[in-house]
């Protein structure tokens, strides 16, 4: 299943073609189902994303639609629907009507360059993946989509833990 999560989310908020109900596909080729959401105008997205774009921009939110940067402020969007095209890659966004705070665990190389310990091998990254991650059980592997394969590790009261998955190779 691949889903979207932001990391450090950026509220975005698209004048008019709202409220809708969207219905998206789970797998972009196998047949899994849909996840489906009514959404109000008010989105999420990456700061790394939004850090990347500029007043006048045309953005595609992947599998949704096109948008037009209007004004950003480093904590808030705005932007409308456009009829243009981008030129640019899709980003990936949650809708602000159904999203769930997020930790992702993400183990690095537990040996620094010396064949000491490293005391940073885990990273931890917060943000918002769609509500649809509610759904999923504990132990599933879904790709969190520009960002990687993971593992629902744990649902707590306090958000999902997610570890990424990855296997840790050293060669000596």
């Amino acid at each position: 299943k691949h889903l979207f999560f932001v990391s450090d989310p950026i509220k975005v908020t698209i004048r008019g073609a709202f409220p809708a109900d969207i219905k998206i596909k789970l797998h972009p080729s196998n047949d899994l189902g849909f996840r489906e959401y009514s959404v109000d105008g008010t989105f999420y997205i990456a700061k790394e994303d939004e850090q990347n774009i500029t007043p006048g921009d045309i953005v595609r939110l992947k599998d949704l639609m096109d948008i037009k940067i209007i004004s950003k402020d480093g904590e808030l969007v705005i932007a409308e629907k456009s009829e243009g095209s981008s030129k640019n890659n899709a980003i990936q966004w949650v809708p602000g009507s159904s999203h769930t705070e997020c930790t992702v665990l993400i183990p690095e190389n537990p040996v620094n360059d010396k064949d000491e310990f490293n005391p940073n091998s885990l990273r931890i990254v917060k943000g918002f993946a769609e509500g649809y991650v509610n759904k999923l059980k504990e132990h599933e592997i879904i790709q969190f989509e520009r960002f990687g394969y993971c593992i629902l590790e744990q649902k707590g009261t306090d958000g999902i833990h997610i570890h990424f998955k990855v296997n840790v190779v050293r060669i000596r």
